[in-house]
């Protein structure tokens, strides 16, 4: 997996400096654009042309808090596939499918799901600072785990909110 923080010369870091972050991209930017490289090799354009790729999805996936968040979780080796949401989360989840079920969507219960996505997503975010605040590895990387939890967790929500 590439590392869009090494590449663009930024230490693994959730609150990411955006200003710099945006000047080093855009030095980058212009620096490898295809447009200022047509005299070179085929060969040598192609490989221009994927840096510069490369420098855009870095900088898109950077420029993001989630993406920045599931960029760490996915550098730090989590695999989402073996996180286990909470017993009482997916209670939650199943007593408010059966409200949709019994009752449809109410505006109150719309609200409600948004709500306590906003939470989830609040706590993702609130770990996403941890990780900066921590020092030791075992703990960064627990802080990485809980935020991919709630981050897991939006899903649910996202299915609720899709559901007629």
């Amino acid at each position: 997996m590439e590392d869009y923080f090494a590449l663009l010369g930024f230490d693994r870091t959730f609150n990411i400096d955006l200003p710099a972050l945006r000047q080093k991209y855009l030095q980058l930017s212009r620096l490898f654009h295809p447009d200022f490289h047509q005299d070179k090799s085929p060969e040598a354009l192609k490989e221009i042309e994927e840096k510069s790729a490369l420098f855009n999805k870095a900088w898109s996936c950077l420029k993001d808090d989630n993406s920045r968040l599931i960029h760490l979780i996915e550098l730090h080796g989590i695999e989402w596939e073996k996180i286990s949401l909470p017993p009482d989360f997916l209670m939650d989840m199943m007593e408010l499918n059966e409200q949709i079920e019994s009752q449809g969507k109410t505006e109150a219960l719309i609200a409600e799901i948004m709500l306590r996505k906003s939470a989830h997503l609040q706590n993702a975010l609130n770990q996403g600072k941890r990780y900066d605040a921590v020092q030791e590895l075992p703990e960064k990387t627990q802080a990485l785990r809980h935020a991919a939890e709630a981050l897991l967790c939006l899903k649910y929500f996202d299915r609720l909110e899709k559901q007629n």
